[in-house]
């Protein structure tokens, strides 16, 4: 559990932790810090073990504590300011706020980011008498999840802390609804297909992650205590059209919410999502398909891929909320030029 202490955030580590080095564990850990970043603030003393400045080949043990600086880099301080942004809101109220957010649009600074965020477009948004509660001083205020940058679709922001711990509370003990639509370069032969995995970060590729299944865990680890850093994660695929048997629109429903879940899922099903070139490649489609379409789908940049719904408890009122984002124009335009070609099992 993560706490903050003189501007540093603070993690404990896990009873499963087993004999790692720091550096390799803090990178594999999603704190929006680099391995170069990482390196440089070990280098400069800037994180501690046990409250002590720690060298990179140290390694960590259960209840260890690990401090590191937030939202910063060792050449600049990330910054979050209140910038305009077109918001398209599902719902909002005094505690909290739906978005359906836009292919494109990052949710939250990061090393890197130029452009206007999503919570620097709330904060504008809020304005600066309903924003001071939102904004408490971090790069993060109020966020619950995710989306990837090229992902649309459904996203809650707390808008105090109550609402915060409530909701991300739900998200932790997976009580709420998470479903997604997916184009998939495949055919999925099942109706209904549950994928599980354990998700860690690419040794070779801070930005990627890599799956094992089940039986290969057993087979790395055996009886020893599955590290930390390796995080259980469980999909559900459930096919709704088939296009020319080559390409599949897909619901997919998330039991856990980890970072690129549904992406690394769908390419280890050998089918990975349309317009994913870092678990994929470009779709290269059959003859069947006009050359049009075939040019157009080769072409695609961003994963095709929408947070469709998305629901939970409210946390102060206790009903039951439920949200529907439509597509994006790009999305939807592709299903229509596609659906000449389909057929629903």
């Amino acid at each position: 559990m993560a706490s903050r202490e003189r501007n540093l955030e603070t993690i404990v580590a896990s009873e499963s932790i087993s004999h790692e080095r720091i550096d390799a564990w803090l990178a594999s850990q999603d704190i929006g810090l680099s391995r170069t970043q990482i390196k440089n603030l070990i280098l400069e003393k800037s994180i501690l073990l046990n409250g002590e400045p720690c060298r990179a080949k140290d390694h960590i043990a259960p209840g260890d504590t690990i401090s590191y600086p937030l939202g910063q880099t060792t050449k600049e301080s990330l910054s979050l300011k209140a910038a305009p942004l077109d918001l398209d809101i599902l719902f909002e109220d005094e505690d909290l706020i739906v978005i359906n957010k836009v292919p494109g649009v990052v949710v939250h600074p990061g090393a890197g980011t130029k452009r206007t965020t999503l919570i620097e477009g709330i904060l504008h948004y809020l304005g600066e008498k309903h924003a001071a509660a939102f904004d408490d001083g971090e790069l993060r205020p109020g966020v619950v999840h995710r989306l990837d940058k090229d992902t649309s679709g459904a996203i809650v922001f707390a808008k105090n802390q109550k609402v915060l711990q409530g909701l991300s509370k739900q998200f932790a003990d997976k009580t709420n609804v998470r479903e997604y639509v997916a184009l998939l370069n495949g055919r999925l032969t099942q109706k209904e297909l549950l994928y599980s995995s354990y998700l860690h970060k690419c040794p070779t590729n801070r930005l990627k992650y890599e799956s094992l299944t089940n039986t290969e865990m057993e087979e790395k680890f055996g009886e020893d205590p599955i590290p930390s850093s390796f995080r259980f994660s469980k999909s559900e695929f459930i096919r709704r059209k088939v296009y020319a048997d080559r390409l599949t629109l897909a619901r997919v429903r998330l039991f856990t919410g980890r970072t690129h879940q549904i992406r690394i899922h769908a390419s280890a099903l050998n089918m990975h999502v349309v317009g994913d070139l870092m678990y994929g490649s470009p779709v290269q489609l059959p003859q069947s398909f006009p050359e049009t379409i075939r040019e157009r789908v080769k072409g695609i940049k961003r994963q095709m891929l929408h947070a469709r719904i998305l629901g939970f408890t409210h946390p102060v009122s206790g009903k039951k909320l439920a949200f529907e984002a439509v597509l994006p124009e790009d999305f939807k335009a592709l299903l229509e030029d596609l659906d000449h070609y389909s057929h629903e099992i």
